[in-house]
């Protein structure tokens, strides 16, 4: 527990209790985590305007379907790759948090910010 495993295809097993296994080769593809590398601007309010960057932004998915700054689901989500977020910021309010965004896949990836 708590090894960080590397991204690539790996087989599934299921074990039953009477011993049998069922596998499913290269059935699963473990990707590298997502990481934000780059708030623009680093500080706003409502409405602003706010670029995320970085890599593996989607999750394996194809959409976010949240992402909340501080606690704070944006107002919308103008734009979104795997490279590129681009989100208008809601209410809410100034000093540290995080910046919490959630795919389709449920995989979440998260940084803190300052807006």
């Amino acid at each position: 527990a708590g090894e960080k495993l590397a991204a690539g295809v790996g087989d599934i097993a299921v074990v039953a209790d009477n011993g049998a296994i069922t596998k499913l080769t290269d059935g699963f593809e473990y990707l590298s985590p997502g990481n934000i590398t780059d708030v623009l601007p680093g500080r706003g309010q409502f409405g602003t305007q706010v670029i995320i960057r970085g890599t593996n932004l989607l999750g394996g998915g194809t959409k976010l379907t949240s992402v909340k700054l501080k606690n704070f689901e944006v107002q919308s989500i103008v734009s979104s790759s795997n490279t590129e977020v681009v989100v208008v910021a809601a209410a809410g309010t100034p000093g540290p948090g995080s910046i919490v965004m959630t795919a389709d896949t449920g995989a979440v990836v998260e940084a803190p910010c300052d807006l």
